[in-house]
């Protein structure tokens, strides 16, 4: 938790709270219903100062996280740029490149 704690304390909504699967489907009600499990699909967002912050509900198997809010066009970004990417907690930058589908 300490790692992802800059994203979490002290911060706000973004304009959206999240996209993937668990955002569209309904929630799984009564006794002893399992929810779905999140996927690298799922992805939460919190903001602070001019930062914005991306939870992925599961690790994914391609090592690929893609964020759909992010791609080029998205309104989400009303024209705002993408200008650095980084892991919380690994030192690199992220040196990818932003497309229609989504950023990386």
């Amino acid at each position: 938790m300490d790692v992802n704690s800059e994203g979490i304390y002290g911060t706000r909504p973004w304009k959206i709270y999240g996209e993937g699967p668990s955002t569209t489907t309904p929630p799984v009600r009564g006794y002893g219903r399992t929810p779905a499990p999140y996927t690298a699909e799922d992805i939460r967002f919190t903001t602070k100062g001019g930062a914005l912050y991306a939870f992925v509900g599961a690790w994914p198997a391609s090592r690929i996280a893609r964020i759909k809010s992010l791609a080029a066009g998205s309104p989400q970004l009303s024209g705002a740029k993408v200008t650095a990417v980084s892991l919380l907690g690994y030192g690199a930058r992220w040196t990818g490149s932003k497309t229609s589908k989504g950023c990386p």
